[in-house]
């Protein structure tokens, strides 16, 4: 009995130094036709519980393969999902799945990877659309290598009248109750062009106010600009305008235009 006791403890043994040299290479197979007759399997399975998780860097941490979600990794290595809106002005506009809408130095993107197509708008004015992918410097349309300092604009989507434009429009309304009833509406409304070498841009906001059947304020604003590209630093304003209305500061209609 004391014998076989003491080879029971060198199978363990055994299976111990096997697990040892298999961490170091992430993982363990133990065949259980290997361990002899007789021997316990709890501590080897013990053992293998115990076992660290394999560890990474940052550094080792890339962008998925992902066909639904833009991916954007900044130089500080963060990691974001979300959708690719466009670059304008050396800026990335970025609407991440948890952050909202974020605006972030295109000198601090790190890696960039879309899941669909994208316009790019190079230095030379010219346009090319296809997936991105924008790594170590290079970026990559569809396969096909350019300088990422090449890059002056990108939108999302084709070039196509339809893609270009978009609209939002916010509506709001507070009604109070008490020794006055007031009654507060407001609306807000965006319209947007965007291409590889233009933008425009056209802005709405309405406030209206009653208290006891009294109007308290009623005005009106439109604001809308266009602007072209020439190079990351320099872009023509050629004309902007706005036209103003108030009720009560008398002004019926105010109207700036320039360039």
């Amino acid at each position: 009995m004391r014998y076989s006791f003491r080879l029971t403890r060198i199978a363990l043994a055994c299976a111990s130094l096997s697990l040892v040299f298999s961490n170091h290479l992430f993982s363990a197979t133990i065949d259980a036709n290997s361990i002899p007759t007789g021997t316990s399997t709890s501590a080897v399975t013990n053992a293998s519980n115990d076992m660290p998780p394999a560890a990474f860097t940052p550094e080792q941490v890339t962008t998925p393969q992902d066909s639904e979600f833009d991916w954007l990794q900044l130089s500080s290595l963060e990691l974001l999902k979300g959708e690719i809106k466009n670059l304008y002005d050396d800026q990335l506009e970025f609407e991440s799945d948890e952050l909202d809408t974020l605006f972030i130095d295109w000198e601090d993107v790190k890696v960039l990877q879309s899941a669909d197509v994208v316009s790019i708008g190079f230095m030379d004015l010219s346009t090319q659309s296809g997936k991105l992918l924008v790594r170590d410097g290079k970026m990559y349309i569809d396969g096909q290598e350019f300088q990422r300092d090449q890059i002056l604009t990108i939108i999302a989507g084709e070039q196509s009248e339809s893609n270009y434009w978009s609209s939002k429009i916010s509506l709001g309304a507070n009604f109070r109750s008490g020794n006055t009833e007031q009654i507060d509406y407001s609306a807000i409304a965006k319209t947007k062009r965007r291409t590889t070498e233009s933008r425009f841009n056209i802005d709405y906001i309405g406030n209206y106010s009653k208290s006891d059947s009294e109007e308290k304020i009623n005005n009106n604003r439109i604001n809308t600009n266009f602007d072209w590209f020439l190079s990351k630093q320099f872009y023509l304003r050629p004309v902007f305008a706005e036209i103003y209305t108030d009720k009560f500061l008398n002004i019926e209609y105010k109207v700036t235009v320039g360039s």
